[in-house]
């Protein structure tokens, strides 16, 4: 069984990708550095196996530079699970208010109500 493993360079943030035999996980999504990030981005979906999901996506935590990314990754993606923490809907909500001006649209709807957010991608489990 084949694994290939990659921290792909993105500068100040997270995107580790792992592929082992036909299934596919993500640890994080996200960079300060987007033009990085969208190389990256897209040099995993050509490197992925064209017809394989996104097995298990694991975001370790909220802050922009992990989560900026995920909009461009679940793009024309299929993800079988979503492992995310739990974090109270108030702190989500402060540390939104505290980047105001900084987070797009889609962070804050993400913030707002992750669980919503990914199953509006399509995303079969979260946990």
């Amino acid at each position: 069984m084949k694994v290939f493993y990659n921290f792909h360079p993105i500068g100040q943030g997270l995107f580790y990708s792992l592929l082992i035999g036909k299934y596919s996980v993500v640890y994080d999504c996200g960079s300060f550095n987007q033009s990085a990030l969208l190389r990256e981005i897209n040099s995993f979906k050509e490197y992925k196996p064209r017809n394989n999901k996104i097995d298990l996506l694991v975001v370790s935590h909220f802050h922009e530079d992990h989560i900026n990314g995920l909009d461009a990754l679940l793009q024309n993606e299929t993800v079988g699970t979503v492992i995310i923490p739990y974090v109270s809907p108030a702190h989500r909500l402060l540390y939104a208010a505290t980047k105001q001006g900084t987070l797009s649209n889609s962070e804050i709807s993400f913030l707002s109500n992750p669980v919503q957010y990914f199953l509006e991608k399509k995303v079969n489990n979260i946990i």
